[in-house]
């Protein structure tokens, strides 16, 4: 399968202290476009996801870039990125962060 047509997640950034736990991602759809998604924990117990239409990558890349940028200017700290050489199965990347937090929580 050519790689313009995988579905998955292509990158992860990641923004985590302890007023917000913020996860975004630039992913590839069943039709080869991008997108983005992601999720805000704030302190005080609220939550919002956002997401993109579906579009060009380079602009949706270079927005989610700036927001977290923005945010962890904000917050005072590093994005944590990660970028895959093709794209990883959704359901494979949030089955191995459960297992990370849970090998965390039982350290």
């Amino acid at each position: 399968m050519a790689l313009s047509n995988q579905q998955g997640i292509e990158e992860v950034f990641i923004i985590k202290t302890k007023e917000i736990d913020l996860f975004g991602a630039m992913v590839r759809d069943q039709e080869g476009r991008s997108m983005v998604n992601g999720r805000v924990w704030f302190q005080d117990g609220t939550w919002r996801y956002f997401n993109s239409l579906p579009g060009k990558r380079a602009p949706l890349r270079r927005n989610l870039v700036s927001l977290c940028d923005m945010v962890a200017t904000i917050y005072g700290t590093d994005v944590f990125h990660l970028k895959f050489d093709q794209p990883f199965p959704c359901d494979k990347l949030i089955h191995r962060l459960r297992q990370a937090r849970q090998c965390i929580a039982s350290a």
